[in-house]
């Protein structure tokens, strides 16, 4: 989100979460008591990818519906179904302003390229991966081949309600056609990943280690928009 847009919403001293997003989407900023920032900002536009085409997209999705039902790890059919969580999830998707059409413009990173291109006229928030909100603030991110200059910064919010750990995994298939060669070539590639200096260096591009052997630091902080802190609820 827009540092200003995220300020007047009460970051970061204020948690912020889906039910602000609802809010906003169907009431502007009135509905949050503040009618007089629809001059500063215009209508709050949001956006994330799509679910069928974009883990990003996917994982917004779901977090709404956890979130319109007030779970947080369990969440059932019948949650999904509920009148409540139905006008909840339809309130938010209300202010979304496109999807993409295909794969090749519907990627995470694309859509961080046209918010962060565009600037707060185009697009409000949207659902992305931390390290682009690094990216983004660092000026790595382009669009027509050339990076983009931010018009302000953003910052990374963190759902109070709860949000997703999006990780990496490594599987080492149980399969007849695994020899004992192929596993042992793999826990090399397991092994080196894992290894500090590879962890180090993800560290650098934004992503957080997927070791305790290597403490969370620069670019994961405050001047980057981000919080090491949170998320608090998972």
């Amino acid at each position: 989100m827009w540092k200003s847009e995220a300020e007047a919403l009460g970051w970061p001293n204020q948690p912020i979460g889906w039910a602000q997003i609802a809010s906003l989407s169907t009431g502007g900023w009135a509905a949050l008591g503040h009618p007089e920032l629809t001059g500063k900002f215009g209508n709050f536009k949001f956006g994330h990818t799509r679910p069928d085409l974009s883990n990003s997209g996917l994982d917004a999705t779901i977090a709404e519906y956890y979130a319109g039902s007030g779970e947080q790890h369990t969440l059932t059919l019948q949650d999904v179904q509920s009148s409540q969580t139905k006008e909840f999830v339809a309130n938010v998707e209300s202010s979304i302003i496109y999807y993409g059409d295909n794969s090749s413009n519907n990627s995470t990173g694309f859509f961080a390229s046209k918010m962060f291109c565009s600037g707060p006229s185009y697009l409000s928030a949207a659902v992305m991966y931390e390290s682009l909100v690094i990216q983004g603030n660092e000026g790595q991110i382009t669009g027509n081949g050339k990076p983009c200059k931010l018009p302000e910064p953003v910052v990374a919010i963190y759902p109070s309600e709860g949000t997703f750990n999006s990780d990496h995994p490594f599987v080492i298939p149980q399969a007849r056609w695994i020899t004992p060669a192929k596993q042992a070539a793999a826990e090399v590639f397991r092994d080196f990943l894992l290894s500090v200096p590879q962890q180090e260096k993800a560290l650098q591009y934004g992503f957080r280690p997927g070791t305790l052997n290597v403490n969370i630091g620069a670019p994961i902080d405050v001047a980057h928009g981000v919080n090491p802190h949170q998320p608090q609820a998972i």
